[in-house]
């Protein structure tokens, strides 16, 4: 049999000769947040769309609200697929820059900017418009409007001043006399314009209208803090916080005396030009008037406790981070969590929210912008002068419905001017290249990242991707191995069982008992294995139409039941592979609340019998499953069939049907003598003789 296994090693899907897996573990976890983020991608989808037909004015910022809200958690879905594929999809991850790129340049250029005020309040008509004040301090804006949330006093130094500054100090005909005849993808030439430009801007002098707007404004600002001098003065750059975003490499500065405001704000201007920012511009292609650089000018809060909280941890999309770098009690990390989850809910994406608890237990929104990485988000938020991180879900008392301020109330936009349908008109062209559905066969040759027109394209050929590399999964290491319990059931085939999170119900050492498995598909699947009408033993060789041969009779007489098979699962998915008498069996899972994400994947190839018996073999596999709803491709012995869509009731009876199938299907290669017996013992499984006795009848007489 030696011969035989190595023949049948080279059918199997070459998962084992890979190297460097990712753990099973984290590729669920990125499997599940796909299904999560994508999730959250087609309810801001139809949020948009009623928004984009309904009669009367829309306010202000809508559609760039729509670009992140959209934009956004597409690419998540994209990077996590590139997790599971271990940095493939390089293809996929570029079609997807270049259309958030095209979609960036819609929202922001369709509205041009008219003469605002150097300085924006945010009680100002234009504090809510990211064209004028960058993105950041608008979110800020329509927070601190809207009432349900604690937003520190601040005032953003416009687009017009950046503008005014860049014009007036000579640096705008720098930049330009230097991208005209200098090549800036050559490494040592950008860093030179990074020095001299940056050198320009820290020894230029304010100009003097700029000057006394910036003056007057931190006066204000002083009265309106009640007496609090010190600011925080900080980068809103306009492509910042959208998934185009590299906000890392802007300036950042606390504590500033008012006096020295001023040199904080160049410092800002100037983290626009370095070499880190420069060449991710480059790399998004990005040109100069892309990335504007808006600041904002915040007083600072007296803190007890400050940090960062992430509304979504990974591969966890029902917990949030929390990161303090002071003393933090669980009480106060709750309202933390729930702070992040409200935000959540009001930008429609998941945010990084940086916060601040003062000493009369106030708590404070100080930015708010999407979650662009939610693993390496994680990794910075642990890394920041030793914060203690927690990590809360909704069992803790994280409860979406608690402290979620109503949108719908007023904000500054309601009451600002609406110009005509330029915002629905600029909305609705955004839409145009979210919305249409073009892929829409996984099975055609044109199902690739090439003929991605539009955002839903990239989404779902996300998440088919991801059903694949889950399907292609493989206990490969031995930690893994070691880390399975042994399944007790009465069939003599050895299963065990890896948990990636609550399908077991009861911690009970190597061994796991039948009642104590959670898993909804694993349960069904072993509730069809288990059918009693089943034969598990004995022989399964029958005559048809006088055939018998000495291949039959030995397999008869082996009642080996191959390599032992491996159960992967959760309360709610399931990767199931077995080796079942010669040939391998796989069923994939997810049984969920989500209809969109719900499916159930089965394949099935191999055999010990000639090619034709296995292809027969094929042909009354395929039969039964597309009896079954499933859509079936067959091509020689190896059957691929997919049910998709489809509530959890639905799903639970094709696994105990699949059940059934794999057990009922055990040697029939090489009794099929004909394509008319695969019809015969297909008709006979699904009138429910799955021992195919009648047959057997039938044949003897």
């Amino acid at each position: 049999m030696g011969r035989f296994w190595l023949r049948l090693a080279r059918i199997l899907p070459d998962v084992r000769r890979r190297q460097g897996l990712l753990p099973v573990t984290e590729r669920f976890a990125c499997f599940r947040t796909i299904g999560a983020v994508g999730e959250l991608f087609l309810a801001n989808l139809a949020r948009f769309r009623e928004k984009a037909e309904r009669d009367g004015p829309l306010r202000l910022g809508v559609d760039t609200e729509a670009y992140e809200a959209l934009s956004v958690p597409v690419g998540e879905m994209v990077r996590f697929l590139r997790v599971m594929g271990e940095g493939r999809y390089e293809e996929l991850a570029q079609r997807y820059e270049a259309l958030d790129s095209e979609m960036a340049r819609q929202v922001f250029r369709s509205h041009p900017p008219e003469p605002a005020p150097l300085v924006v309040f945010s009680f100002d008509p234009e504090a809510s418009r990211p064209e004028i004040v960058g993105p950041k301090a608008a979110r800020l804006a329509q927070l601190a409007a809207e009432g349900g949330w604690k937003v520190p006093p601040h005032f953003a130094v416009t687009v017009y001043a950046f503008q005014l500054f860049t014009e007036e100090t000579g640096v705008s005909d720098l930049v330009e006399q230097a991208e005209a005849t200098v090549d800036l993808r050559d490494g040592s030439v950008l860093e030179r314009f990074s020095e001299r430009v940056t050198r320009a801007i820290l020894s230029a002098t304010m100009p003097a209208r700029l000057e006394r707007a910036l003056d007057g404004a931190l006066g204000r600002l002083r009265a309106e803090a009640g007496g609090e001098e010190m600011v925080a003065v900080r980068s809103s750059v306009l492509v910042e916080g959208s998934a185009s975003s590299f906000a890392g490499p802007f300036e950042s500065l606390l504590d500033v005396p008012p006096a020295e405001a001023g040199r904080a704000y160049k410092r800002v201007l100037a983290s626009k030009y370095r070499p880190e920012a420069l060449r991710n511009a480059l790399a998004r292609g990005l040109l100069e008037q892309d990335v504007t650089m808006p600041v904002l000018v915040m007083s600072m809060i007296r803190r007890k406790a400050s940090g960062v909280a992430c509304s979504r941890s990974p591969g966890h999309p029902s917990q949030v981070t929390v990161s303090s770098l002071s003393g933090l009690g669980d009480a106060e990390a709750v309202r933390v969590a729930r702070l992040a989850r409200s935000l959540e809910k009001r930008f429609g994406a998941a945010q990084e929210v940086e916060w601040a608890l003062d000493e009369s237990g106030s708590l404070w929104v100080l930015q708010a912008r999407p979650l662009d990485d939610l693993v390496e988000s994680q990794v910075a938020v642990a890394a920041r002068r030793g914060a203690h991180v927690v990590t809360l879900d909704a069992a803790q008392g994280i409860d979406d419905g608690e402290d979620v301020p109503d949108r719908r109330r007023g904000s500054p936009s309601a009451a600002a001017p609406v110009q005509r349908d330029s915002v629905r008109e600029s909305l609705r062209e955004l839409l145009r290249l979210v919305t249409p559905l073009t892929l829409t066969d996984p099975e055609s040759p044109t199902f690739d990242p090439e003929h991605c027109r539009t955002l839903r394209d990239i989404a779902r050929l996300v998440q088919e991707r991801a059903r694949i590399e889950m399907f292609a999964v493989e206990i490969s290491s031995r930690a893994e191995q070691r880390a399975c319990r042994r399944l007790v059931w009465p069939k003599p085939m050895e299963v065990r069982l890896l948990d990636l999170g609550g399908a077991i119900g009861v911690e009970t050492g190597d061994c796991v008992a039948l009642e104590e498995v959670t898993s909804v598909p694993l349960r069904a699947l072993l509730e069809g294995m288990m059918d009693s009408r089943l034969r598990w033993t004995g022989p399964v060789g029958f005559d048809l139409k006088g055939f018998v041969s000495v291949v039959v009779r030995s397999a008869a007489d082996d009642q080996r039941y191959g390599e032992p098979s491996y159960a992967l699962c959760s309360p709610e998915y399931l990767h199931f592979s077995s080796r079942l008498a010669y040939h391998f069996a796989l069923v994939d899972a997810l049984c969920g609340d989500s209809l969109g994400e719900n499916y159930v994947r089965f394949r099935f190839h191999g055999g010990a019998a000639v090619a034709e018996r296995r292809e027969w073999r094929g042909q009354f596999l395929a039969s039964v499953l597309r009896f079954n709803r499933f859509l079936v491709t067959h091509v020689g012995d190896r059957v691929d069939a997919i049910l998709p869509n489809r509530p959890v009731d639905e799903l639970e009876e094709s696994l105990v049907m699949l059940g059934r199938l794999m057990v009922a299907s055990r040697h029939l290669d090489m009794v099929i003598e004909s394509p008319a017996a695969a019809t015969v013992l297909a008709e006979a499984f699904l009138a429910g003789d799955y021992a195919f006795e009648q047959v057997r009848t039938e044949a003897r007489v």
